[in-house]
């Protein structure tokens, strides 16, 4: 991932490619908080095909006006920017992302798969198996360009490597969303401390104790490839942090407890307006 001074940054368009099930929800309001609405395009997730196209479709001035562009999309929209690009994105453990997006589709009536996963009671090692982007491999896919539609291969996984080297600034995880948020608050030079409380997460969190040891066999074989991607960010994450650990660590405690206390109050609040 491409590292530079603080002092050596330009302005660049923001490119978040928001991984589905990898506390993209959460990262969104941050960003929408980091920025002013007339800079924002926010790609839509109910259909992000077609929004991908409707974006290519924007005129070279609107276009311009962008400083964060996100939502679900693949690879390689910054070639429709008028202006220089930097992308970030949120990694997760590939077989709790699987699940998780399965209990996902179980639970949103309008999805495309649910009447496929709820009515007709498929399996989680079934809808694995179909090959969707977002059960198979999904993360390695959106970083490669990989259109769901087409095969994909080990090569996949080097051109998302290639990209996460080349044109990624950050590239956090999602067990480390805190210490992630502190590299995209440097990275990108934020004025406002990045404070969060979870959204879009599955209610009931059970999930995670029911996967057999042989419903895991099935994932980890149709997920190879993002196994692999994970361990190789994981390493390069660490990496990063260990640069800077007696810093970081100081920032990182101070961030955590103040975070509390908004989190307390944002769900304060929610509580409040719902009534």
């Amino acid at each position: 991932m491409n590292e530079q001074n603080n002092s050596q940054k330009s302005p660049k368009t923001v490119i978040f490619l928001h991984v589905p099930k990898a506390a993209g929800t959460t990262l969104c309001d941050i960003f929408l908080r980091q920025y002013k609405a007339d800079n924002i395009h926010l790609l839509d997730g109910a259909n992000f095909d077609q929004a991908q196209e409707d974006f290519k479709q924007l005129s070279p001035a609107e276009k311009a006006q962008i400083k964060i562009l996100m939502g679900h999309m693949y690879f390689g929209l910054h070639e429709y920017l008028p202006s220089p690009a930097t992308y970030v994105t949120m990694l997760r453990n590939p077989i709790d992302r699987v699940v998780s997006y399965f209990h996902f589709v179980q639970r949103i009536p309008s999805h495309p798969d649910y009447e496929l996963i709820k009515e007709k009671s498929i399996s989680i090692e079934d809808y694995c198996q179909m090959g969707t982007v977002n059960m198979c491999n999904g993360q390695t896919r959106f970083l490669a360009n990989t259109q769901s539609s087409e095969t994909y291969s080990r090569e996949t996984l080097e051109r998302a490597k290639s990209h996460l080297q080349q044109y990624f600034s950050v590239v956090g995880i999602q067990e480390r969303f805190d210490e992630s948020l502190l590299m995209l608050k440097d990275e990108l030079a934020w004025k406002k401390m990045p404070f969060y409380y979870r959204r879009n997460t599955n209610r009931n969190s059970s999930y995670k104790q029911e996967i057999s040891n042989s419903t895991r066999a099935v994932l980890e074989k149709y997920n190879e490839l993002d196994l692999e991607l994970y361990e190789y960010v994981k390493n390069i994450f660490e990496q990063k942090l260990n640069q800077q650990k007696y810093k970081f660590n100081q920032n990182l405690q101070l961030f955590k407890l103040t975070n509390q206390v908004y989190g307390k109050f944002s769900t304060f609040l929610q509580k409040a307006m719902s009534k």
